[in-house]
């Protein structure tokens, strides 16, 4: 989930949450737990664009090859 700070900005935060039940298991009590991943995040997405990037390269490359073979034959 995504959670706004005090000035503005927004960080990507993982959370859990789990029930403390009662022997009949009716919910006592939540526990909650929120990690910050917004660096993850940034990172997945660096990721994810380098690969586009690459994949970009690598069809480009096949064009060109393709296009010297024609040439040479």
């Amino acid at each position: 989930m995504r959670m706004r700070k005090s000035d503005g900005s927004y960080r990507w935060f993982l959370a859990r949450f789990n029930p403390l039940r009662d022997e009949q298991g009716q919910i006592m009590r939540w526990y909650a737990a929120a990690t910050d991943i917004e660096d993850r995040k940034q990172a997945e997405d660096r990721l994810r664009s380098e690969n586009v990037a690459l994949r970009e390269e690598i069809d480009k490359a096949s064009m060109l090859k393709k296009s010297l073979e024609r040439l040479l034959l």
